[in-house]
């Protein structure tokens, strides 16, 4: 019997396979690749993928994330734009040597670090892994560019990797046929990516906020008891108060929608944007654009920025370039390969 909330979940780009059992796993039903199965106690359950997309008999294990109403997960996700995200492909290397520059490290002992990782596990899982991009047509369509750009972050850390022809179910049933060990694959609401080999699994968001919470760490020091200040508190967001909470930060969140701040403590919390200069370290997961003046900035300030487009008009940007940890897709995605070598 199938479960209930499976016949809620058909909203997006669904593949076969998912079916609640009595030990909590699930097996022939439906699967979207934005959500995965999540159900309505509010926590991940064990799935298993049907054998045309994985290896039979294995299964996933997935970190609990509370729910909506409807037992699906609310997901936030800035649409990227192919102009934003064109050049990657052909600017990779000299991407690489910029961030080593700013941080002291390359994209690569990035990845490794966030995920708490040698370096060489990475390299070695690279002398074996092989990376299928699956481009997908759910939603608003396929993101022109996207894959190709995935495919070459994920290159510059070693890996063999392809983007497949086809879209879709099709694209992973090729990727099977072509061997890969891993694949990534995006809709409109969720970017994951998937070891077939280890039964892992990566979400985008999660290695977002893990990177750069490392790539800020790397640039300016141990955070503990350090002022840190998270801008906006969606998704990404609240990941990075999580995560800077283990690491003992003195933290404060500003968001300009308060009621999205309404589950935080009152004493975490900025009230107005007036006092953002009084913070050093900034994490900015905003996706407003081009509204933080130099004015608002500390006069040391580094800032690590996920959120698209960047808080910082393009002539501030420029001037402060230095002191500015912001990409479109390269920490996230390098971050979420990093994940599926533990």
């Amino acid at each position: 019997m199938r479960s209930p909330l499976t016949a809620v979940s058909i909203f997006m780009f669904l593949i076969p396979g998912i079916q609640e059992r009595p030990d909590g796993s699930a097996t022939n039903g439906l699967i979207s690749l934005a959500r995965i199965a999540v159900f309505p106690n509010g926590n991940w359950r064990n799935i298993q993928l049907p054998s045309s997309l994985l290896t039979m008999g294995k299964s996933f294990s997935l970190k609990g994330r509370k729910t909506d109403r409807t037992g699906l997960e609310s997901i936030e996700m800035t649409r990227l734009k192919e102009d934003w995200i064109r050049d990657i492909e052909t600017q990779i290397e000299e991407y690489d040597q910029e961030l080593s520059d700013k941080i002291g490290m390359t994209l690569l002992e990035l990845a490794a670090s966030a995920n708490g990782i040698a370096a060489d596990r990475i390299r070695k899982a690279a002398g074996k892994y092989k990376v299928a991009a699956v481009p997908v047509m759910a939603g608003e369509g396929i993101i022109g560019s996207f894959s190709q750009s995935v495919a070459a972050i994920i290159g510059r850390l070693g890996f063999k990797t392809f983007v497949t022809e086809a879209a879709d179910v099709d694209g992973i049933y090729e990727a099977f046929g072509a061997g890969a060990t891993c694949l990534f694959l995006a809709d409109d609401q969720r970017f994951i990516g998937i070891n077939r080999e280890s039964n892992l699994i990566s979400d985008n968001n999660t290695a977002t906020a893990k990177g750069y919470i490392t790539a800020l760490e790397q640039a300016a020091g141990d955070l503990e008891g350090r002022k840190v200040l998270v801008l906006g508190h969606g998704t990404v967001g609240k990941l990075m108060v999580e995560l800077l909470t283990q690491r003992k930060a003195l933290l404060k969140v500003y968001d300009i929608d308060a009621t999205r701040m309404s589950g935080l403590d009152q004493s975490m919390i900025l009230e107005s944007k007036d006092f953002i200069k009084d913070y050093q370290l900034i994490l900015d997961a905003t996706n407003n654009g081009d509204w933080i003046t130099e004015e608002m900035l500390h006069k040391d300030f580094w800032m690590a920025a996920p959120g698209v487009p960047l808080s910082l008009s393009q002539s501030l940007f420029k001037k402060y370039r230095h002191r500015v940890i912001h990409d479109r897709l390269q920490i996230g995605v390098a971050v979420m390969m990093g994940e599926l070598c533990r």
